[in-house]
């Protein structure tokens, strides 16, 4: 993620960034040290935010000051935060293969996850209009058709 800012920041891109999430373990509060004393010694270091955790109710406001999502998760499991992203109007950048049908086509999804190539991703999304992936996200995800998606699968079985 910040090798990818590194990228945009050696490009001379303006951009500022936002770390929204809590370490859970203390393994996760070790490497969230160690990410933060990171950030600290880079020259974009004022253009990133560690908002901590982020209630649900307060994630639609934070998307709205967003211009684009990353997620660089390789779960292969659909994440609701890029979900929410790309309902909220948000183009959202990822590596998790589970939105590759979704976003490939609009160059969102990164398939070399490569500093470039997520620099590449951001840049384009930054200037994408993706009104029609939003609503293609919010008919694929609303509740009557997951619905009729899981009724469809137990009816296989």
């Amino acid at each position: 993620m910040f090798a990818a800012l590194d990228v945009l920041s050696a490009r001379g891109a303006a951009f500022s960034f936002t770390v929204a999430g809590a370490p859970a373990t203390e393994a996760d509060e070790r490497y969230a040290q160690d990410v933060r004393a990171t950030v600290s010694a880079k020259s974009y270091a004022s253009h990133v935010r560690f908002l901590g955790a982020v209630p649900h109710r307060d994630v639609p406001a934070l998307l709205a000051d967003a211009d684009v999502f990353l997620n660089l998760s390789t779960t292969g499991s659909v994440d609701k935060t890029v979900l929410e992203a790309l309902i909220a109007g948000v183009p959202a950048v990822t590596t998790n293969e589970a939105f590759c049908e979704l976003l490939a086509p609009s160059g969102l999804f990164v398939e070399h996850d490569t500093p470039e190539a997520i620099a590449d991703a951001l840049e384009a999304a930054a200037r994408m209009d993706i009104a029609p992936l939003t609503q293609d996200a919010r008919q694929r995800y609303a509740l009557p058709h997951t619905i009729e998606t899981i009724t469809t699968i137990l009816a296989r079985q």
